[in-house]
């Protein structure tokens, strides 16, 4: 349990930097947002966490519900969150995106509650310490890590999308000519490519953050065992 919950803990912790990252890009380049114009988007998941948190965590101290359903449902959410994600257009603003970042009010405590019990529930008191400085570093690390992913590779998918934009428009010389009339000029040509470049590839990188929830959730039948809340003191054998 204890592998499986920092293994899982990798992909959340990428997820949840992911989330945050990918509307915040969109509406910064596209429609010009200032971070104090995308902070109410922040708000509407993390004032819900108040009561969603003590809410799962209650959950998760019955007996009868075992804690992998319920990362498996966190993750579920997640994947459906990025994958609505990614049928993102230029006509999205901040509003858009409240729906999207409302599925994560409920998957976000699931996962996280999830992992924690799956790793502390059973582990014996002399090693809570050291389990918790792994835990700790290794959240760290992959915050770090994760958005220099989302950095990484939205700037390359952006490179990329933009070379085939601009190949498609130069290999079709009346579109070309169309867009230059209409545009007045090529600084608008060349605006409105990078705008499908970054539309584009902001449904590429929620596509990849769906795949990577998809994956952790397969992971979830194999690595780790029940466990029950600590209040209960008789615990089965079988998984």
């Amino acid at each position: 349990n204890f592998a499986h919950g920092l293994l899982t803990l990798v992909g959340a912790v990428t997820l949840l930097v992911s989330v945050a990252a990918i509307p915040s890009q969109y509406l910064a380049q596209i429609h010009g947002y200032r971070p104090l114009q995308t902070t109410p988007l922040f708000l509407l998941v993390a004032i819900p966490l108040l009561i969603a948190l003590p809410a799962t965590a209650a959950l998760l101290n019955l007996r009868q519900v075992d804690h992998r359903w319920v990362m498996a449902v966190g993750l579920c959410l997640m994947a459906a969150s990025c994958f609505l994600g990614s049928f993102v257009t230029t006509d999205w603003v901040r509003e858009n995106f409240y729906w999207l970042q409302s599925l994560q009010i409920l998957a976000q405590p699931m996962v996280i509650m999830g992992i924690l019990m799956g790793v502390t529930t059973g582990l014996p008191p002399t090693e809570g310490p050291f389990a918790s400085a792994m835990f700790n570093t290794l959240k760290t690390l992959t915050g770090a890590a994760a958005t220099g992913l989302i950095e990484g590779l939205g700037t390359a998918r952006e490179h990329f999308h933009s070379g085939m934009l601009v190949d498609h428009l130069g290999n079709n010389a009346l579109v070309t000519s169309e867009s230059l009339d209409a545009a007045h000029g090529l600084g608008e040509l060349a605006h409105r490519i990078h705008e499908q470049a970054v539309v584009l590839t902001s449904a590429d990188l929620y596509r990849v953050m769906a795949g990577v929830a998809v994956a952790f959730l397969f992971v979830i039948p194999v690595l780790p065992v029940r466990v029950y809340p600590p209040w209960s003191t008789t615990q089965p054998s079988s998984r």
